[in-house]
């Protein structure tokens, strides 16, 4: 039969999407899986219509909590994995037919320990499908990590196949917006073989109102406290990326302070001021190290007088 795969997906206001993702579990073509649907206190009909499935289906686990955030979620549902291998879904998302079984032939014939495929932009009924690379890649945990610095996306939980141990001493931070932002260093670093091939078999649906998905708030500043701790890890264990890397959380500050120039309250100024220090500070790095147009590099160069940048905001209505 082949090992267990534990599947976990975090569910929180997901009546609308959860019965495809479930449809999309049942179909796989790997069989030896569990599902476990851990409902973060949604105040809909997610885990009722969980329920109803799993009386039917006896792989299938619900688990009931009040709300705490995925992250919480996440770590519940890895406490709970019986699977010798965990993948995450995202209640609204969902996944081809053959994600489970290709997952784990890549990882019986390199015998990996983390397993990474490609996902395709859904947007409902109709799939938009991006050229697949059939090619495997063998990557050690810097090439890995060089990758992830490259492509965000492979800083996400899903469309991957983890070996349980890697979770014995990582959890996901209790509370973060950007949760696997923040541990997707330390996932990629304790993986001992990691194989990747970009063929789409994950379905990421772009109708959610995640909270990561939705329009710019403050909670959202997680993102640059999350990858600058990612920068800091870099810098020290692969010196060869820390330009890199710096690069991106540079990138992250100058883009928020294109939200944070039209703030009007106390708190949004403050920070506005806060990371234009940060970009002026460090305004070599950031101009040297990366492709920037000419409108961003006049930009920084205004940044470097905050209060004339917000002036020049104010008066033209343009950041």
């Amino acid at each position: 039969m082949g090992d267990k795969v534990s599947i976990i997906i975090p569910m929180y206001k997901a009546e609308e999407y959860i019965r495809r993702c479930i449809a999309s579990i049942e179909a796989q073509t790997y069989t030896n899986w569990e599902a476990i649907f851990v409902e973060d206190g949604s105040s809909d009909r997610c885990g009722e219509i969980c329920e109803a499935y799993a009386k039917n289906d006896k792989r299938i686990r619900v688990i009931h909590k009040k709300n705490e955030g995925v992250a919480v979620a996440r770590n519940i549902g890895i406490s709970n994995a019986t699977g010798e291998y965990i993948t995450f879904i995202d209640s609204d998302d969902y996944v081809h037919a053959k994600y489970l079984e290709h997952l784990i032939k890549l990882q019986k014939k390199y015998n990996a320990d983390l397993v990474m495929v490609g996902y395709v932009l859904s947007y409902g009924s109709v799939v938009k499908v991006s050229a697949p690379c059939a090619e495997v890649e063998m990557l050690d945990r810097e090439t890995a990590i060089e990758k992830m610095l490259e492509n965000q996306q492979l800083c996400s939980p899903w469309a991957k196949l983890y070996s349980k141990y890697i979770f014995n001493k990582i959890e996901y931070p209790k509370g973060a917006i950007y949760e696997d932002l923040n541990i997707a260093f330390e996932l990629f670093e304790t993986a001992k073989k990691i194989v990747y091939q970009n063929i789409p078999l994950y379905y990421y649906f772009q109708g959610s109102q995640s909270i990561t998905r939705t329009s710019f708030h403050y909670g959202k500043l997680e993102e640059t406290r999350a990858l600058k701790k990612q920068y800091m890890c870099i810098a020290y264990r692969f010196p060869r990326l820390k330009e890199k890397a710096k690069y991106k959380y540079l990138y992250n500050v100058y883009g928020y302070i294109m939200c944070l120039v039209k703030a009007e309250d106390l708190y949004g100024k403050q920070k506005y001021k806060e990371f234009c220090q940060i970009l002026t500070k460090n305004s070599k790095c950031f101009m040297q190290n990366g492709s920037l147009e000419r409108k961003q590099r006049i930009r920084c160069k205004m940044i470097k007088h905050p209060k004339i940048y917000r002036l020049f905001y104010k008066l033209t209505g343009k950041v």
